[in-house]
């Protein structure tokens, strides 16, 4: 008699299968439950053959015929062997329960069956050794994967270039494109497929924790380091959103996966090669600077060797020359700093204080209103108030008071740096912030402004002739954070 034949006769017979019909009242109870059950339950032996299959399971795959008697992965994948990442191959191995996701063609070939799969060992009373395993199955076609309503939609997931998973809210892929199959080095989804999204990472403590906060507050993003198959390592940015069902119950998440390591090689390059321009600048700088010292010293050797009034004349004009030349190379030398390094928050108050001591100011008021807030700046932003106070001092007149204020609407917030000097006239207003204009250098309020525009910030000035200097620098609503009364 064929093998099958024999074991579906035992099925039915009373006196074999894992839930005999016969037996005490506990076994035909516990018989009664499993057939009745939704889900699919199967029991297999070591070597993956079927030797029992509850009607949920056959009803569900009438394609296959009997399964008695059948490996699994032949019956249902049609397989030669255990399917990658099989959650029984798991449990067989190291004795522990596996879970897993697996995807296969029915019949027609047409239709893509995608089961969630969780086997659970049993073990022989008198060795204990692992004899069987009990597999329980669940469709998914209540979760997000290539089936019904949403094969448009992985259609477009198939073909985008960006890498995109599926995971359930244990945080196992139940789908994976084939960008994400490209970019981790693997051949075909069931690679993949029912593996925890850990393990294509370097960093699974950042993963689980990102994951777990983005399914709870609705989105997550950052970086940090895959793992390829070959156990290569790679720059990978990663996003997700959580995945609901029609009735809002959160199924899982959505991940996106975009490679990122050449994009973090050109930008390592590009810090390389701005720091060896930095390097040769300052150095042919400070060069210049050792040769306008020398000719400087051989001019005054010359004022004192002569008396001759148009030579003393040149020799005036070549050093207004040197002298305009030492400016140029100290404009170059801030010019330079800005954006050098990364912007990062500063709080005003400190930025403002530290600018406030290079000078004998007169009285520089600092309102409450300005004390709690943090700007997001370049690290030059000190040299902004170092400016504003130097131009007071410089061209205010009689100036006793300096008032820093804070006041925000719809723009954003507005910080306000005033004097009582003699203010600024109507027609030279924007003219100040031009490189070169004014009597000093006019380096001060064009490298202000260039400063502030780092981060998006502007400044203008807006006060009256005879009133007073008031400088406003506008700071976007997301350049700005207030500090909460406890750590202010």
């Amino acid at each position: 008699m064929h093998q099958t034949e024999s074991v579906e006769r035992g099925y039915r017979n009373p006196q074999s299968g894992v839930f005999p019909e016969g037996g005490d009242d506990g076994l035909l109870l516990l018989r009664s439950v499993v057939e009745k059950i939704d889900d699919g339950i199967i029991v297999v032996d070591r070597t993956f053959r079927i030797i029992y299959a509850n009607h949920a399971q056959r009803s569900t795959y009438p394609h296959a015929g009997p399964v008695l008697g059948c490996q699994c992965f032949e019956v249902f994948h049609g397989r030669s062997a255990p399917c990658d990442g099989c959650p029984v191959a798991r449990t067989f191995a190291s004795g522990e329960s596996g879970t897993g996701v697996l995807s296969f063609e029915e019949k027609d070939q047409e239709t893509v069956r995608r089961v969630s799969l969780r086997s659970v060992p049993v073990q022989d009373p008198a060795t204990g050794s692992i004899t069987r395993a009990i597999v329980y199955s669940r469709g998914l076609r209540d979760l997000p994967g290539p089936d019904d309503g949403i094969q448009v939609r992985n259609l477009a997931f198939d073909s985008a270039n960006l890498g995109f998973a599926m995971v359930d809210l244990n945080g196992n892929l139940t789908y994976a494109n084939p960008a994400f199959l490209t970019m981790f080095g693997y051949t075909g989804p069931q690679e993949v497929l029912g593996r925890t999204v850990t393990a294509f990472s370097e960093t699974p403590f950042w993963v689980v924790r990102a994951l777990a906060q983005g399914l709870a507050h609705g989105s997550f993003a950052g970086e940090f380091k895959g793992r390829r198959k070959d156990s290569s390592l790679f720059e990978v940015r990663v996003s997700g959103n959580p995945i609901y069902d029609a009735k809002q119950h959160l199924l899982g998440g959505l991940v996106t996966f975009e490679d990122i390591t050449a994009k973090k090689q050109s930008e390592e390059r590009q810090k390389l090669l701005i720091k060896k321009l930095h390097l040769m600048n300052s150095i042919t700088r400070h060069d210049i600077k050792n040769q306008l010292t020398a000719l400087t010293g051989f001019l005054d050797l010359c004022r004192v060797s002569t008396d001759d009034v148009h030579l003393n004349s040149l020799l005036d004009k070549e050093f207004r020359i040197v002298s305009t030349i030492n400016h140029q190379l100290d404009f170059a030398k801030y010019y330079q700093e800005i954006g050098i390094s990364e912007p990062g928050w500063y709080r005003l108050t400190d930025v403002i204080e530290k600018a406030g001591r290079q000078f004998f100011l007169p009285s520089l008021d600092i309102r409450p209103s300005v004390c709690r807030i943090e700007c997001f700046a370049d690290p030059l932003i000190q040299k902004v108030f170092t400016n504003l106070f130097d131009n007071s001092l410089r061209h205010g007149g009689d100036v006793t008071r300096i008032l820093v204020d804070a006041q925000e609407d719809h723009d954003g917030m507005h910080i306000i740096v005033e004097d009582d000097g003699r203010g600024i006239p109507y027609d030279i207003k924007e003219k100040i912030f031009e490189r070169g204009f004014g009597k000093n250098t006019g380096f001060g309020l064009f490298l202000s402004r260039e400063i502030l525009a780092i981060t998006c910030m502007s400044i203008s000035e807006t006060g009256d002739v005879g009133s007073g200097a008031r400088f406003v620098i506008l700071v976007p609503k997301d350049m700005y954070r207030t500090i909460p009364l406890s750590d202010s």
